[in-house]
């Protein structure tokens, strides 16, 4: 999984914001690598997964506010917004032909990513977690 242009943006978005007097902590790309070990569909016994994914988040760590996300998989890339609120992260994405997806990272990794797929099963929740990339 590459995320390099995501760490190109945060360069970009820090040299932007130190021409306006803004920190380049501001601009910081936090990278997540998330493993998923349980999946649960809608009306279904959870089962076993291998799901990985690849998480970069563009906002302030360590302050509330809004976010953007990038998560990558093997199926591709899936741009989300969301928010920071006491250490937690939420973001979600609607895209018509690829479903709807939520992704929650709690303060000590915990994750869920649910989707909402067009014509398959209405709610898919994968159980993980998520820990800093270093």
């Amino acid at each position: 999984m590459r995320l390099e242009h995501l760490a190109t943006l945060g360069t970009i978005a820090a040299l932007g914001l130190s021409a306006t007097g803004a920190s380049a902590q501001q601009a910081a790309v936090q990278n997540f690598e998330c493993r998923f070990d349980r999946q649960c569909e809608e009306d279904a016994p959870c089962a076993k997964s291998g799901y990985v994914a690849a998480v970069a988040v563009d906002g302030a760590p360590g302050r509330d506010g809004p976010i953007t996300a990038l998560l990558e998989d093997d199926m591709g890339q899936h741009e989300l917004s969301g928010y920071r609120m006491e250490g937690s992260l939420a973001a979600a994405a609607h895209a018509p032909s690829d479903g709807s997806y939520l992704l929650t990272i709690w303060p000590g990794g915990g994750a869920r990513l649910t989707s909402h797929y067009p014509g398959g099963p209405p709610a898919v929740t994968m159980v993980g977690q998520c820990q800093e990339a270093r």
